[in-house]
């Protein structure tokens, strides 16, 4: 297995154009440590674009289904590879930003999951490049064109390289640690989990938990990828996604004490994918 790994950067971590620079000094910190280590950064739309964009669509009276609407929606990721690869070579990173039609991930109903990875490119820029920043939620159509995963689908296209890669990790960064017992932001005895296994991270999925979209947990089980959801600061703690769970405090036992599992990310309404 190479030394790759995917961060996923969503939109409720791209608020404001700072925020753009705290990812970028992340990842240059990242490589200078580890200077063999090579990473893709999947992005997302600044938070808030993506409904915005919905919005002039609706405005204009488009039918969603609409490929020219997905072609408007593309503009967000496309504007946050742009702005963090100008921010990484600002700071000396060698990193190279790709478009939908280099990811090599194609929107495919007939296909088992929906899409289809051919990961050359990206394989083939990783060899050039420590980084290489791709944007999330965007793929090409089987036939032409460009289409778009859904809701949260920048973390199923994380996912998906991440499996096609053979990549060591999949980090999803979100603006909270990872999942917990109840929901901490009304209640502060809430316990964060270590690890919590895929069948109940897609149990609360179904439940309206979108802390991570039910497609990318599919796919990541079927592919038997660990998933490391974490925040972008200095948080030492991390959820897990993975087949068993061992940890001291666990899913297990917070079901035993009659707890739910709760995975609280700010502003889902309102959250870019």
């Amino acid at each position: 297995m190479s030394d790759w790994i995917v961060w996923k950067l969503g939109g409720s971590i791209l608020r404001r154009s700072r925020d753009y620079d705290r990812c970028a000094e992340r990842l240059a910190s990242a490589i200078s440590a580890a200077p063999a280590t090579r990473i893709v950064a999947v992005v997302s739309a600044r938070y808030g674009v993506t409904n915005r964009l919905v919005s002039q669509a609706s405005r204009l009276g488009a039918d969603t289904s609409m490929p020219e609407v997905d072609l408007l929606l593309a503009t967000g990721e496309l504007q946050s590879v742009a702005h963090l690869s100008m921010r990484l070579r600002q700071r000396g990173v060698d990193c190279v930003g790709l478009t939908p039609d280099e990811i090599g991930l194609r929107i495919d109903d007939a296909s088992g999951h929906g899409f289809t990875v051919d990961p050359t490119c990206v394989r083939r820029r990783l060899a050039e490049h420590p980084v290489v920043v791709v944007p999330g939620f965007v793929g090409t159509r089987f036939g032409g064109g460009w289409g778009t995963l859904g809701r949260g689908g920048s973390d199923l296209t994380a996912v998906a390289l991440a499996a096609a890669l053979g990549a060591r990790r999949c980090e999803l960064v979100k603006d909270v640690p990872g999942y917990f017992t109840s929901d901490p932001n009304v209640n502060a005895s809430a316990i964060h989990l270590a690890h919590v296994s895929y069948a109940r991270a897609l149990e609360m999925a179904a439940a309206g938990c979108d802390l991570v979209q039910t497609e990318a947990l599919r796919h990541a089980e079927q592919c038997g990828l660990e998933l490391i959801l974490r925040t972008l600061d200095g948080d030492v703690r991390r959820t897990t996604v993975c087949e068993r769970v061992s940890a001291p405090v666990d899913e297990a036992s917070a079901i035993r004490r009659g707890e739910g599992l709760y995975g609280a990310i700010t502003g889902l309404a309102a959250a870019a994918p």
